[in-house]
């Protein structure tokens, strides 16, 4: 069997959305909405029962933290200057947040900017975050005063 045109075919048949979608209503998946179908992606990915291995789950990650590094050091141009473990810090909140929830947090980077780093670090328990990412906040904050 022709695997390239068979993929082809699947493409065209099954069509490709981007973002969650029900299966049995073609309408996009939405907080709250009520799926009659199953839910999918993709080119028919049918997630609720097709699991989504490690090792699959691994690319992906890498996939999307390759697409949040270059808005991060636009954004951010002086984090080529801190080190590797406050580079990370800050990149592991921008995954959590998005790059643009981020840039909210103004006085946290003011502070990682100007180089007082345990201020900073601080700082975030002041965030609505730091309530919602349990250990997370402590392990992101010892990156920042460690490093």
């Amino acid at each position: 069997m022709d695997r390239d045109l068979l993929m082809a075919d699947l493409e065209r048949d099954e069509g490709y959305r981007p973002l969650m979608y029900d299966d049995s209503t073609g309408r996009q998946w939405l907080p709250g909405a009520k799926i009659l179908g199953w839910p999918t992606i993709g080119i028919g990915w049918n997630v609720a029962v097709t699991p989504l291995s490690l090792e699959r789950a691994r690319i992906v990650l890498g996939w999307m933290v390759d697409d949040k590094l270059g808005p991060i050091n636009a954004a951010l141009p002086w984090l080529s200057g801190l080190t590797e473990p406050r580079q990370r810090a800050i990149a592991n909140l921008a995954y959590n947040l998005g790059v643009t929830g981020l840039l909210k947090f103004d006085t946290f980077l003011s502070l990682m900017k100007s180089g007082r780093y345990e201020e900073a670090a601080d700082d975030l328990e002041n965030t609505a975050w730091w309530k919602q990412v349990g250990e997370r906040g402590p392990r992101i904050q010892a990156l920042i005063k460690g490093a």
